[in-house]
């Protein structure tokens, strides 16, 4: 198996992003000598080594390489028999700031630095950074080379180094700046739809995960009215 992964890189090559192809190309060929061994072995393998996001994609990404190269779907059925292993892989989203707090820093940095604005942008558009640098005409192409329109604007742009220093200094990430974007959405009453089209997500879970706590707090209110009434 491990040598069918430069052949399926090569074929997608064109249609995924320079950063997914890299990507891609970096978590496959880290797993390669493994593959062999079985979905189970790697698994327990890798498990301990990588955060559960990162399982739960490679183990996403082997099972498409195997529907590419038409091979019994060996990784594909374990994956599905074992899916609660990966279940909440990407339940936390929280950032540990409230979007206000953000905002007011980021309109500060910009009166003396322009990465407060770039900052600014990204957390008005939800952009990912590497997406700041390649709007055309108020659209973007993401991950998977799909192209979906940007509701915000990017004015000043810095160079990623910069932006992420000076991000660090007040203690976020710039994707960090996208969650809170997402989570603002959430709250404003945003649909999965909506989020989805936002911010380019093929996997509609992604949005429910930044509407859960705006669910649990209307069920909430729902049961604390329905007592008071009752």
């Amino acid at each position: 198996m491990k040598d069918l992964i430069q052949p399926y890189l090569k074929d997608h090559e064109t249609a995924w992003a320079p950063t997914t192809l890299r990507s891609e190309t970096s978590r496959l060929r880290s797993v390669a000598v493994y593959l062999d061994l079985g979905p189970g072995k790697l698994y327990d393998r890798i498990k301990g080594s990588m955060k559960p996001y990162a399982v739960k994609t490679l183990f996403i990404r082997i099972c498409a390489l195997e529907r590419w190269a038409k091979l019994e779907p060996v990784y594909q059925d374990w994956f599905y028999r074992h899916r609660f292993k990966f279940k909440y892989a990407y339940k936390k989203v929280e950032v540990n700031a409230k979007f206000e707090d953000v905002s007011e820093s980021l309109r500060t940095l910009a009166s003396t630095h322009p990465a407060g604005a770039h900052a600014l942008g990204l957390l008005a558009s939800g952009l990912r950074i590497s997406e700041s640098y390649s709007l055309d005409d108020g659209s973007v192409t993401g991950k998977g080379s799909k192209s979906r329109k940007v509701y915000g604007k990017i004015g000043v742009t810095v160079p990623p180094s910069t932006l992420r220093r000076k991000l660090k200094a007040l203690g976020l990430k710039p994707h960090d700046l996208r969650k809170l974007c997402a989570t603002r959405l959430a709250e404003k009453g945003a649909t999965a739809a909506d989020l989805c089209k936002v911010f380019g997500w093929s996997n509609i879970q992604t949005a429910f995960q930044y509407l859960q706590s705006k669910d649990d707090e209307r069920l909430e209110a729902l049961m604390e009215k329905s007592q008071k009434e009752g």
